[in-house]
């Protein structure tokens, strides 16, 4: 574990730190006061994105950390990406042909409801192309 410590990159990590604290208090800065107003407590909204950016940081950045970068090297899990993408974007179209656009949340017609969690397929559809052009780069320079 020390021994990987030493490849973090930290010009990374600290940005990122940072950005997720200053979402937190503009999430918090946003929406207390109308908390308050309606009878709630006015930390509701910060308490849940804390919880989302723990969630993210275990379930994404743990196994990120652990993960060899050859992984992406290999072209059945660029493959794998880009086709949960795109059936998720066309799931989005289905959803807003079959509704004819109300499963809309708060007016935008790009998220899909899970229940407890709402997915915007367009965010994975771009980390699919930000790993298929890494991956198509470091071909063009391997070769």
């Amino acid at each position: 574990m020390r021994n990987k410590l030493k490849y973090v990159d930290w010009t990374i990590l600290v940005p990122y730190l940072l950005l997720a604290s200053f979402g937190i208090i503009m999430v918090y800065s946003a929406s207390s006061d109308i908390l308050l107003v309606n009878g709630f407590k006015a930390n509701v909204y910060m308490m849940r994105q804390i919880i989302y950016f723990l969630a993210a940081l275990v379930i994404f950045g743990m196994p990120a950390y652990f993960m060899r970068v050859k992984i992406f090297q290999n072209r059945s899990v660029i493959s794998i990406f880009l086709l949960v993408s795109i059936l998720m974007l066309l799931a989005l179209i289905l959803l807003k042909v079959i509704t004819h656009g109300k499963a809309a949340v708060n007016g935008a017609v790009g998220w899909i409801n899970l229940g407890f969690i709402n997915i915007q397929p367009v965010e994975i559809a771009k980390l699919s192309l930000v790993l298929y052009l890494a991956y198509v780069l470091n071909k063009k320079m391997v070769n």
